[in-house]
């Protein structure tokens, strides 16, 4: 009976290490050149900036507030203010260092990304949002609906480590020669993220 007793044991052990996560189905892309060149286009410029209300629900509970982000090349600072213009969070990391601020608490760390999931509850893929902010993806994603034959995206389905994001684009606004998002939506494992931008600098 012991003997049986192991044996099944030892059989459950070897079936749990064989489950692998399953791969993600595949999405349906569309291929657009005037989306490819309006990407790479945009991907070239160095510093530039934005402002708008956000509202992110994610497994922890809710942030809602005005976005403050400026990209100069790696580095970039991240802020989150509240209606009265309290920062409640930021982040500024060089592409190497980074420090989050919390109300009146700071932590560093070399993983922004690593410091928002551990300290804040948040997961977002930091590295790439620049591109999605921008609807200027990175081969991280796919198109698969276009907003405009110029290029623009309307949906761009992402896979990241393993786990499906996607961002939605309601609609944009001319900056410059460029038109850029004003309204739209990210969602992934256990965050949705929406953004109402209110100013462009592009470039700054």
């Amino acid at each position: 009976m012991q003997r049986s007793l192991l044996l099944l044991l030892l059989l459950l052990t070897v079936l749990a290490g064989c489950e692998t996560t399953p791969p993600l189905p595949p999405v349906d892309a569309i291929d657009s050149p005037a989306y490819r060149e309006r990407q790479q286009r945009l991907l070239q410029v160095d510093g530039w900036s934005l402002q708008g209300q956000v509202a992110i629900s994610h497994s922890d509970g809710s942030l809602n507030g005005q976005l403050h982000w400026q990209q100069q090349q790696q580095a970039l600072t991240v802020a989150l203010r509240d209606p009265f213009g309290r920062t409640k969070l930021k982040v500024v990391s060089d592409g190497v260092h980074a420090a989050l601020s919390v109300d009146d608490d700071h932590y560093e760390s070399d993983d922004p990304e690593a410091l928002l999931r551990d300290v804040a509850d948040l997961n977002l893929p930091l590295s790439v949002l620049p591109g999605w902010l921008r609807g200027a993806a990175g081969d991280e994603c796919l198109l698969t609906a276009e907003a405009s034959p110029a290029g623009e995206p309307a949906t761009l389905v992402c896979d990241i480590d393993g786990s499906r994001w996607q961002v939605t684009y309601f609609s944009y606004r001319q900056v410059g020669s460029e038109f850029l998002p004003r309204k739209l939506e990210i969602s992934g494992p256990d965050l949705q993220l929406k953004l109402a931008i209110g100013r462009w600098r592009h470039p700054l």
